[in-house]
């Protein structure tokens, strides 16, 4: 037996939020894709081809909070690429603008808590590429993280004062510099370079691992 669309969106996303996407997604033939955690990115949008739909994916792992900002970030490249019929420069100013339409819409209908809608609302009008990059709206959103979550956690954006860290699939990595919304980082057992998102849980790592 099939899963209704809004049984599987009220896992991810907040309850006033699911009505809306249900149709968005109805609306624009849009396949909606729950990751696992990703530590390159939190989501990302693929246009549709002959053979397949548009594709959104957000990961499973963020508050439903974060995952709503992370999927209007993805359906705001999707409304400019239906505009135009490609893909526009990556979070230029045409980008910019119609993400923070959306979350203004969003803020109007209910979507967020009150807490979160005047700093919601500021934000919309200096969006940032990885969506949630504002440092003082980040730790707003990170009140509402799931329980299972451990406050050792925080993301690489707020790892300030020590570079190693460790992912939630326990790899080890040296933040570098940073590109955007995502940081050069090197896993120290590999020696391999990775572009990890700003926005990705990490904790500090202590003891760095031997050359």
């Amino acid at each position: 037996m099939q899963v209704p669309v809004s049984d599987v969106l009220k896992k991810y996303f907040p309850e006033a939020a699911v009505e809306p996407v249900e149709r968005i997604l109805k609306e624009n033939r849009i396949l909606l894709i729950i990751t696992r955690d990703r530590i390159t990115k939190l989501g990302d949008f693929k246009a549709c081809t002959k053979s397949q739909p548009h594709r959104i994916s957000v990961n499973g792992n963020l508050n439903p909070y974060a995952a709503l900002l992370v999927f209007l970030h993805e359906f705001a490249h999707l409304t400019l690429y239906e505009l135009a019929g490609r893909v526009h420069p990556p979070h230029g100013k045409a980008w910019k603008h119609r993400y923070g339409e959306l979350i203004r819409y969003a803020v109007s209908l209910g979507m967020f808590p009150e807490a979160l809608k005047e700093p919601l609302h500021a934000y919309s009008f200096n969006v940032r590429a990885s969506g949630l990059a504002d440092p003082h709206l980040t730790k707003m959103l990170r009140k509402y993280d799931r329980t299972d979550i451990s406050r050792e956690w925080m993301y690489l954006d707020e790892l300030q004062d020590q570079p190693v860290f460790q992912t939630k699939n326990g790899r080890v990595f040296e933040k570098g510099e940073k590109l955007r919304s995502r940081y050069r980082c090197t896993c120290l057992h590999s020696k391999r370079k990775y572009l990890v998102s700003g926005m990705s849980l990490v904790k500090p790592f202590s003891k760095r691992l031997n050359n």
